[in-house]
């Protein structure tokens, strides 16, 4: 939804060939979407399903009308435990 109102959003795509990699990259890239190429695919795929967890614990904490407080510890929380895996 975000990307087809012109938000800025980013991605990051993981290849084996960089070739690819690049070739998507130019593709899709643009200055309301930024691409990222990293030469680590199983890394891209585990850090991405990692950041929709904490996403999750931030909606969460929305829905919840915990605060933006609460929600910048479950953030800050979930990327202090992302960088220990």
């Amino acid at each position: 939804k975000e990307v087809a109102q012109g938000a800025f959003c980013e991605t990051t795509i993981g290849y084996q060939r960089e070739e690819n990699g690049r070739l998507l990259q130019k593709v899709f890239n643009d200055p309301l979407f930024h691409v990222n190429i990293v030469p680590d695919v199983p890394g891209v795929e585990v850090c991405g399903a990692l950041k929709n967890v904490v996403a999750l614990g931030a909606g969460f904490s929305d829905g919840m009308g915990l605060g933006d407080n609460s929600k910048a510890a479950i953030i800050r929380i979930g990327l202090m435990e992302m960088k220990k895996f």
